[in-house]
Formats: structure tokens, C-alpha cells, sequence
């Protein structure tokens, strides 16, 4: 066993499962990490030849040999060893059987990669913020106006919504003039009341009287004409509010000027930075605000300019620290079907639609098999 960097080891066979751990270990800090194929035979034999790591995180393969497969790993771990299961089966009372044999942790298929990042976090020690809010906040963020922030955020909220039956909050910060929509096939019609205006006394009926529902899994909160006036605490509760209500929260946060939308960020699950492979957008992502030691952060290239005058990817890379999670590609004609006939782009059959389908997969763990990391460029 370590006694100063940390030690993770994880054992997985199935490729789109392993695709989605190395995403999670990229981003851990200071903990020295390794992949190994296999299951719990493998992970026996790992910890026999090269010692225990710290955390063991291992995939389930056979559940009729799990109670077999767990007594043997045990025979050559430490008892401080944190183990951290990966199957199949969402059951509780597998759950609590695993918990009172001494596994650590357990996590059901399909993955959810901001789930075990955290999880991990906890086993190693990170100390992390706690809140009462049960769903997931996504912010998402353009390196600069016209990158496609509105389009991006609206059509993630849909694909959540329709093909993984998320209950999808979608909030729109900018009140002076929405884009949502329209982008989502809809009409305006702004309710009387606003959230915003509401903040203390903001619960399930008043979001239910406030929210432009679009369909029976999505909901739109958005303003015509006005300024967003909260202060960061206050906009950070009524944020928490709304995620107590909704498993996804997506915010389209139009710029960071403001300490509130500052403090926002900063409590975000998950950061999506939106950029357009321009200069402008290579200084602003170097000087972007970190968030906690817990949030994802997600770089997507939005090829909506000209080819001339283009920043490479890996120089947009090297300044976030991190690869890209997605690549869109333009698409006049999907803009045009969207704007003029309603139909949202995620609904349309083409390149751009599919790329948006492959990052919403992404952020709820359904991870597309046989997709190279490169191959997103």
C-alpha cells in the first residue's frame, strides 16, 4: 500500500465501460492510476503479483461467482483496501449485501461518470461541498457570443429528456431575449410569473406555474425583456431549488461577468466550455475559472466559423488541460430546418444531430462503443 500518492487500479473487459473509467481517472489529481483488462480473477492476480493499490475498482463479470470471486480477492487484501464494484444489475439488495461483505462501493450499468468520480473523490479523501439537492446541474459556457451556447444547451436538454428520460430542467440566464423556443420548435409564451422574481418562496408549485413545459419530460424557464438582477447567494439557492426538483438542470449561462454567475459555476456538476477554434477563444479558456475538486468539465469545438484563421485543436487543448469531448461539425442546412420549419436539430438526421446524440450520451455515462477519443475530431 502507498503512504503518499495514491494507488487506483481498475479491471475492466468491456470496451465502451472502459472508455467511460479512463474518462473518470483522467480526471483525478495526484493519484497514480492504471488499467487492466479483466474482471475479479484478473484483479486477484494483479493484486498478487504488484501488491494492492488503494482503491481497486473491478467490473463484475459473472454474478452467479461473485460471493466465490470476492472471498478469494480477499485472501490477498489488505483489509484498508477500498474496493469499488462495476455490474450490471441496479438491485438494492445486491447493494447492501455488497456493503456488508466489505465492499466499499457499487455502481450499476450504465455508468454514470460523475457519480464514480465523485465516489472516488470520498475514498481518497477529497473533501467535497455537500448539498441537499438531489439532481445534476450542467452549465453550459461559450468562449464567446455566437458560438452556439443556446443551440447547444437546448438540443442537450431534449436529447436528455427524449432518448434517456432525464427529467430535464433547461434555464435560460439570458432574460433579455431567449432563443430556446425557437430552437426547441415552440412558441414564446413567457408565464406571468418568473422564478427569478420568486426566489424565496421558489418550490415544486411555483416552478410548476413558472416552467414552459415542451414535453412531458422537459421544462423551460426563460424571460423576454428583462435583466437578471440576483445576487450570487441568491441565485445559487434558487439553482439548488430547481435541481431538487429535476434529475438535470442545464443553465445557459451567457457570459461570466458577474459574481453571480461566477459563484454558479462554480457549484456546477458539470462545465461544458463551448469554443469556436478561434484566438479569441484560446485566451478566454486559459483565464475560464476553475470549479471544485468534484465538477466535470467538458471541452467541445464548435466548428461554426471559417476554416481561415482556425486554432488547432491541441493548442486548445494544452491551454484547458484536457482533450476534447466533442467536435461539431456545421451544418447550415440543420439551422435552417431548425429556425424556419421548428424541427430541433437533435430530431434531424445528420452529422451535427449525431454529435450533439454522442455528447448527451456522454454526460449520462451511455458511452458509444468502439468511438476512439480521436475520432471526435
Amino acid at each position: 500500500m502507498s503512504e503518499q500518492v495514491k494507488q487506483l487500479v481498475a479491471v475492466t473487459r468491456q470496451p465502451a465501460l472502459s472508455a467511460g473509467v479512463d474518462l473518470v481517472l483522467a480526471r483525478l489529481a495526484d493519484v497514480e492510476t492504471r488499467q487492466v483488462p479483466g474482471s475479479l480473477a484478473e484483479a486477484r492476480a494483479h493484486c498478487l503479483t504488484q501488491g494492492a493499490p488503494d482503491i481497486l475498482l473491478v467490473e463484475v463479470e459473472n454474478p452467479q461467482t461473485l460471493a466465490a470471486d470476492l472471498a478469494a480477492l480477499a485472501e490477498c487484501c489488505p483489509p484498508q483496501m477500498r474496493l469499488v464494484l462495476l455490474g450490471e444489475r441496479g438491485d438494492v439488495t445486491l447493494f447492501r449485501w455488497l456493503i456488508s461483505v466489505g465492499v466499499d462501493d457499487y455502481y450499476p450499468a450504465p455508468l454514470d461518470p460523475d457519480a464514480l468520480r465523485t465516489g472516488l473523490l470520498r475514498l481518497l479523501g477529497v473533501p467535497l461541498a455537500t448539498s441537499l439537492r438531489k439532481g445534476r446541474v450542467i452549465c453550459v459556457v461559450g468562449a464567446a457570443g455566437g458560438v452556439g451556447t443556446s443551440t447547444v444547451a437546448a438540443n442537450l436538454a431534449m436529447a436528455l429528456a427524449d432518448r434517456h428520460h432525464r427529467q430535464v430542467a433547461l434555464l435560460d440566464l439570458n432574460l433579455h431575449h431567449s432563443r430556446h423556443p425557437i430552437l426547441l420548435g415552440s412558441d414564446y409564451a413567457p408565464p406571468g410569473e418568473q422564478w427569478w422574481q420568486a426566489t424565496g418562496r421558489l418550490d415544486g408549485t411555483l416552478l410548476a406555474h413558472t416552467a414552459h413545459q415542451l414535453g412531458p419530460r422537459l421544462f423551460l424557464f426563460y424571460d423576454e425583456g428583462q435583466e437578471l438582477v440576483l445576487g450570487a447567494e441568491q441565485l445559487v439557492a434558487a439553482v439548488n431549488v430547481m435541481a431538487e426538483h429535476y434529475s438535470t438542470l442545464i443553465i445557459d449561462v451567457p457570459d461570466l461577468r458577474s459574481h453571480a454567475l461566477q459563484a454558479l459555476l462554480q457549484q456546477a456538476d458539470v462545465a461544458i466550455w463551448l469554443h469556436d477554434f478561434s484566438l479569441g477563444a484560446l485566451r478566454l479558456l486559459g483565464q475560464f475559472p476553475q470549479g471544485g475538486p468534484a465538477q466535470r468539465r467538458l471541452l467541445v469545438g464548435n466548428h461554426c466559423r471559417g476554416k481561415e484563421g482556425r486554432v488547432p485543436a491541441q493548442a486548445l487543448e494544452r491551454v484547458c488541460g484536457q482533450p476534447h469531448a466533442a467536435v461539431l461539425p456545421y451544418d447550415h442546412g440543420a439551422f435552417v430546418r431548425a429556425e424556419r420549419a421548428g424541427q430541433p436539430l437533435i430530431q434531424q438526421k445528420s452529422k451535427l444531430a449525431r454529435a450533439l446524440t454522442s455528447l448527451a450520451a456522454e454526460l449520462v455515462g451511455a458511452q458509444v462503443a468502439g468511438r476512439a477519443r480521436g475520432g471526435r475530431r
